[in-house]
């Protein structure tokens, strides 16, 4: 009985080896990672060891890759110094390898061979990290400003706004055209020691403003409108010339002026006033330009007196055009704006 007893005290340690031996390989794995001996041995799990690891190997295949690619860069640079390759910088050779994924041959053969396109398309690409930046810090500033609401001026609200561009370029403009056809420009009379000249009934036959050159900026407390290459008719009923002294002469007949280029600007501000349920709109600046005048004269008797009276009347009609224009635009406008507050301003 004892025999017995012995002999399966000593197959059980057997199956307990059988059973551990595939974990065997694992165990002297742990067992056999080199430990500090100043930490105690489990004050570090092997799990930890090992993520370290593989946060060096990352840290290392990122400071190669960043290495390779300026390397990559200054190969190229080097291979442009033997060829023509002013007004390419470094900075442009990053971008090239930054927008063709780091194809070094792509790369290369658009520098050797001076394909402008791709070079432009750095440009490009540089022109619309700066416009997006430039817009990012706008909107920021825009609605940094929309949460601030001072004494000077009430923003509008988000619903507002879209059906205040609408209302500009789909019915203020049309408006003020129709408007202003048919304005009349006080008279031009200059009477002088050597000559006299006068230009009477002048008024305004058309008005063109491109609704596509018209911009609306939002900008608290202002509104922004800006249109661009307006061009003018203005007829003239009666010119006349006189030239005094010895050889007198005179001339009369009637003319035509186009002025083109001219640019217009409204600044509008809306406001709430005390005991008021809704702002109103107003303009606070209204400015105008002209850009260039031609003249069409009819009833002159003499073919070399055009381009004497266009250099006499340029000037004096391009400051009455302009004077003219910036009050009456101001005023018509005004005045739509006050009938449009309770439909900009109401609730969608």
């Amino acid at each position: 009985m004892p025999q017995q007893r012995l002999k399966r005290a000593s197959e059980e340690p057997q199956s307990t080896d059988q059973q551990v031996g595939p974990y065997q390989e694992l165990s002297e794995s742990f067992v056999n990672i080199p430990l500090s001996s100043q930490q105690p041995q489990d004050s570090r799990s092997p799990f930890v060891l090992e993520d370290e690891e593989l946060f060096s190997s990352a840290l290392r295949r990122q400071t190669e890759k960043e290495c390779s690619s300026e390397s990559q860069v200054d190969n190229l640079w080097e291979m442009l110094g033997s060829s023509d390759g002013s007004g390419v910088s470094k900075d442009d050779i990053r971008m090239l390898l930054h927008i063709y994924d780091g194809d070094v041959d792509r790369v290369a053969s658009c520098l050797l061979e001076q394909d402008f396109s791709s070079l432009q398309l750095v440009k490009d690409f540089q022109l619309a990290q700066t416009l997006q930046e430039e817009e990012q810090r706008s909107s920021t500033h825009i609605q940094q400003d929309d949460d601030t609401i001072t004494d000077s001026g009430t923003p509008l609200p988000a619903s507002s706004r879209e059906r205040f561009i609408h209302s500009v370029k789909e019915i203020l403009i049309p408006q003020l055209a129709n408007e202003l056809v048919g304005m009349r420009f006080p008279d031009i009379e200059n009477d002088g020691q050597k000559y006299e000249y006068h230009l009477r009934n002048l008024s305004l036959e058309l008005l063109n403003i491109p609704i596509g050159r018209v911009q609306v900026t939002m900008t608290h407390p202002d509104i922004h409108v800006d249109c661009e290459d307006v061009e003018l008719k203005i007829s003239i009923g009666h010119w006349e010339y006189c030239r005094k002294g010895t050889l007198s002469f005179q001339d009369d007949g009637q003319a035509v002026c186009i002025l083109s280029g001219i640019h217009v600007g409204l600044i509008i501000r809306s406001y709430l006033e005390q005991e008021q349920e809704l702002p109103h709109l107003g303009v606070r600046k209204c400015t105008v330009s002209v850009g260039e005048l031609h003249f069409r004269f009819t009833g002159t008797k003499a073919s070399w007196l055009y381009n004497l009276l266009s250099s006499l009347f340029q000037s004096q009609l391009k400051k009455n055009v302009e004077a003219v224009l910036q009050t009456t635009v101001s005023n018509a406008v005004s005045s739509q704006l006050n009938q449009w507050t309770q439909w900009i301003f109401a609730a969608p």
